[in-house]
């Protein structure tokens, strides 16, 4: 893949994007070629520079090459999450994506269960299949109610947890309610409201997901480990839904 090609179609399909959406999907795309070369790789290093609050317009959302949602370590500036990656080998496709510079992240039915680049990266989930969020909105009389898994997290420092925690969960489904999305589209959703704590920490925690009655989320807030803070992702683009 040409280095030159691939910055023009950049420029052209994300244009006027902040720096940290092209600097995204330079990420995806590169993934995608087998040589990347020395200056393209600086090209990416240029663009995150810019670490303002990502905020698109109803413009370059539609401009939107690829799959999209804000992302937010709450605390810290909005980005753009993009989808690198969907592993159709597990009976819930598992979706690779990227935010921003070297952070990354992977999803099954929209449960964040692993992470990369953070202060504190969530390496493994057991009991994943087990997870009723799964189908509590088309199915919720068949669902359990309650789930126990266990994850193995590390982190960098002396203070970082590493090691396996326990966590505990219930969940309750609300609505139907009406949310309008980034993009202007207004969705009925059901929101799935799951409390639980982790077992070795002592430490509650909420999670929050936002789901069409297909079973489609558009929207999440999840604490996956002790002592961090919450991943809030909402969907600006799905390529091959809603006419995309």
């Amino acid at each position: 893949m040409k280095k030159f090609t691939l910055l023009k179609k950049l420029k052209a399909a994300t244009r006027p994007l902040t720096a940290f959406g092209l600097a995204s999907i330079v990420a995806v795309l590169l993934a995608g070629c087998s040589n990347i070369t020395y200056d393209v790789q600086r090209t990416w290093q240029y663009f995150l520079q810019d670490r303002s609050d990502a905020e698109y317009s109803q413009e370059q959302i539609d401009n939107l090459p690829v799959t999209a949602f804000y992302g937010q370590i709450e605390g810290a500036p909005r980005t753009v999450v993009l989808l690198g990656f969907a592993d159709q080998t597990t009976e819930i496709p598992r979706l690779s994506w990227i935010a921003g510079g070297r952070q990354s992240f992977s999803t099954e039915y929209a449960r964040i269960v692993t992470t990369s680049g953070l202060a504190m990266n969530l390496i493994a989930m057991s009991n994943i299949a087990e997870d009723p969020l799964r189908c509590i909105v088309r199915m919720p009389s068949r669902c359990a109610s309650q789930w126990v898994r266990q994850i193995d997290m590390t982190g960098k420092g002396s203070a970082a947890l590493t090691g396996t925690e326990t966590l505990i969960s219930e969940f309750e489904k609300f609505g139907p309610e009406l949310m309008v999305l980034p993009n202007g589209d207004e969705k009925l959703v059901y929101r799935i409201e799951e409390t639980g704590r982790f077992v070795f920490a002592r430490q509650p925690f909420t999670n929050q997901f936002w789901i069409e009655p297909d079973g489609h989320v558009v929207k999440s807030k999840q604490t996956m480990m002790p002592h961090t803070n919450a991943i809030e992702l909402t969907q600006l683009k799905w390529m091959g839904r809603d006419g995309n």
